[in-house]
């Protein structure tokens, strides 16, 4: 078995939303130093992950920019207060000539309200103004996702790497194909499914669940069907490196922890039919459609809406996909209920066919 390649040293990593010499032309010092104990608070205390973290920076960074030239002067810690309704509103409307989608926009104004609610628990600065603001209202687009043979066809793709002269090594594709069944089989946000472990992947075969570390530190249990394991079994079984018990399952060519880039990657070249031959790459031909939207999440979308339209309880469903909220589990149920008018109305079509004849 090879070895893990050894974790090359570091750099020290900044204090946490240190701020750059564009942040101290917006805000006072003082005002700069709240925003980075707020991300503080943030990590330590509200157990916010790094992407979620980092949205919440850029969110202020871009909202404490707007609001100084708005303002035509540095945010302090008096003007923090005086904020007024019209003055978020301002934003808000800026963000609407940027060309934000709703879906980001209320995502920011979240994370401003988030922080004027930590001064005022944490610092006794209260704006009362921000309690009034509405967030745009969302279109409710719902998830995207795949039929059962849409699904089926894109892992037969994923499966048939190993006979098309691909030029991927086996256990690659044993990988593919255990990363694939994990994400449609389990319904595991991408994150959740690299950071499965040795361990976790090798006891399977006595206890068939996953116990997954979700958003805000959460922890929820995943059963695995027996096909899953067997992907994930036939994977371990070619993986060429010896793995501590401890280290990420998913390993990358070279050995090292696999990042949700090279997961994307792999479903591009499924929705694509795209094969690697003699170094040139391929479009395969003769092949069923793959929708454009194939990504992690739409696996992940289809996991949810099978299951509903199998019957399964929709509480059950909101437990395994470690949803807080009922609501947001309750917009597969109308991507349910499309999938059945569709059907409907294919075997509606096929009659009519039928009685011309």
């Amino acid at each position: 078995m090879l070895e893990l390649p050894t974790a090359t040293k570091k750099k020290e990593d900044k204090p946490l939303w240190q701020p750059g010499d564009e942040d101290k032309l917006c805000a006072d010092f003082s005002v700069l130093q709240l925003k980075q104990n707020f991300g503080h608070y943030l990590a330590s205390q509200r157990g916010y992950s790094v992407h979620t973290l980092d949205a919440y920076r850029r969110d202020l960074r871009d909202w404490l920019k707007f609001m100084h030239e708005h303002l035509g002067t540095k945010v302090s810690e008096e003007k923090l207060v005086q904020f007024e309704i019209t003055d978020f509103r301002s934003w808000l409307a800026w963000r609407h000539r940027q060309g934000y989608d709703v879906a980001s926009t209320r995502r920011a104004l979240s994370g401003v309200r988030s922080f004027f609610e930590y001064l005022s628990m944490r610092h006794g600065l209260k704006n009362e103004a921000i309690r009034h603001v509405r967030s745009p209202k969302d279109k409710k687009a719902l998830p995207r996702a795949l039929s059962v043979d849409e699904a089926l066809e894109a892992l037969s793709r994923v499966v048939e790497q190993r006979h098309c002269g691909a030029g991927k090594l086996p256990w690659i594709v044993a990988r593919d194909v255990a990363l694939f069944g994990v994400l449609y089989g389990c319904g595991l946000r991408v994150g959740e499914t690299i950071a499965i472990t040795q361990a976790q992947a090798q006891a399977l075969q006595k206890t068939p669940q996953l116990v997954i570390m979700g958003k805000g530190k959460k922890e929820r249990q995943v059963p695995v069907l027996p096909r899953v394991v067997e992907y994930l079994q036939a994977y371990l079984a070619l993986v060429p490196y010896d793995m501590p018990p401890e280290a990420e399952v998913f390993r990358s060519l070279r050995g090292k922890k696999l990042y949700a880039g090279a997961v994307q990657a792999m479903l591009r070249e499924v929705r694509g039919a795209i094969s690697r031959i003699d170094g040139r790459v391929v479009l395969l031909e003769d092949q069923q459609a793959v929708p454009e939207y194939l990504t992690p999440h739409a696996l992940r979308h289809s996991f949810a809406t099978h299951l509903l339209q199998n019957g399964t309880n929709i509480r059950l469903v909101q437990s395994l996909l470690g949803h807080e909220s009922l609501r947001t589990t309750q917009r597969y149920t109308a991507v349910s209920d499309q999938h059945m008018l569709r059907s409907y109305m294919q075997a509606q079509a096929a009659l009519s066919e039928s009685a011309d004849l």
